[in-house]
């Protein structure tokens, strides 16, 4: 019987090859305690040898009894394989269960080795560095301002061709604060006007000003409430709303007079520029015209009226009024409020003219 030099398995004599790991097997004579010039198999490792060697050629021990491999790391057929505990204790390593124990073992200190505790993450702490790559079009949030924007320009005045553009940050028009600044204009306040997006709509505040902000009448007719200023071209008025009937004086005859329709009176009442009261119309409706000829309010020498330019509808309740062309019609914001513009309307504020691109 022989001993693989590889495994150590059992081989029989005459087999060329360990049956167990394959290793080919150099037949020899028989093996020894002791070593000569004419052993055949290390004392140490049972491997087969040629005669005349001084170190065996599988396990390097010499073969003349004074082994340099210290006791502790030799193996022999005798002890067979050692377990990882048993290698670790002699090379001076403490198995993981001594690991906490301080006691020097075979005259080697164990070494202590600090790990730091494991660290629990969640899905929120990790990120991915192509993530922004994989997302989709509507994951990607865009900031409002280049999302939509407004222009407006101004059409008459002394900076007459000025550009604002409003985005996110409201812009604000004024004899001397704001964003643009008409210092020539005495009919504009310091601070007049504020142009804003509000809820993806371009509107316009009134700050307050004495002179107010006048929006252009679109397409549908505009309504008006007791003390509503509006514009008709250069024109100013109020609408005084409509009068309570009174009575008749008691005469012993009848007055003479007009003819008298039937129903309230209604007052329109022209501004004038010092503020004094112009022409004061009074009518039972249902309209009133306004315009250069043959209106119920005409202004012959105004050129930029058209024959019939605007037209007011009346109700009990109050009144509406409608472009019909020539110069426009504006109708004044009342104070501190605010109205959505759309594109292409007019706004005049103090002399100034503006228009939504």
């Amino acid at each position: 019987m022989q001993v693989c030099p590889r495994c150590l398995g059992s081989v029989n004599r005459g087999e060329t090859t360990c049956p167990t790991c394959g290793t080919p097997i150099i037949a020899q004579p028989g093996a020894g305690a002791k070593v000569s010039a004419r052993a055949s198999a290390c004392p140490y490792c049972q491997a087969s040898l040629e005669p005349g060697l001084r170190r065996c050629t599988s396990c390097g021990e010499l073969l003349d009894g004074t082994s340099d491999t210290p006791p502790a790391l030799r193996t022999t057929p005798e002890a067979g394989l050692r377990s990882v505990d048993e290698e670790s204790t002699a090379i001076g390593m403490v198995p993981p269960e001594l690991a906490d124990d301080a006691t020097p073992r075979d005259g080697v200190a164990p070494v202590q080795v600090e790990v730091d505790a494991p660290v629990a993450l969640s899905d929120s702490d990790v990120s991915f560095a192509h993530s922004a790559e994989l997302a989709t079009p509507e994951a990607v949030a865009v900031p409002a301002e280049n999302v939509l924007s407004a222009r407006i320009t101004l059409v008459r005045g002394s900076k007459s061709g000025t550009e604002l553009r409003i985005s996110k940050t409201p812009r604000t028009l004024g004899r001397s604060q704001g964003d643009v600044i008409v210092s020539d204009d005495a009919l504009l306040a310091p601070s007049h006007a504020t142009f804003a997006l509000e809820e993806s709509r371009l509107v316009v505040r009134d700050l307050g000003a004495h002179n107010g902000v006048y929006v252009q009448v679109g397409t549908a007719p505009a309504q008006l409430a007791l003390g509503d200023f509006f514009a008709v071209g250069d024109r100013f008025f109020c609408y005084a709303g409509a009068e309570p009937p009174t009575s008749a004086p008691r005469t012993p005859e009848p007055l003479l007079g007009s003819p008298r329709g039937a129903g309230a009176l209604h007052c329109i009442t022209e501004i004038l520029a010092d503020g004094r009261a112009g022409r004061i119309c009074r009518r039972t409706g249902p309209v009133v015209a306004i315009g250069r000829a043959g209106c119920d309010v005409t202004f012959p020498n105004d050129a930029a009226l058209a024959p019939r330019q605007a037209e007011l509808t009346l109700r009990a309740d109050g009144a509406t009024i409608r472009d019909l062309g020539g110069a426009a019609t504006f109708v004044r914001l009342r104070a501190n409020a605010s109205q959505a513009l759309a594109p292409g309307q007019l706004v005049m504020v103090g002399g100034q003219v503006l228009q939504v691109a």
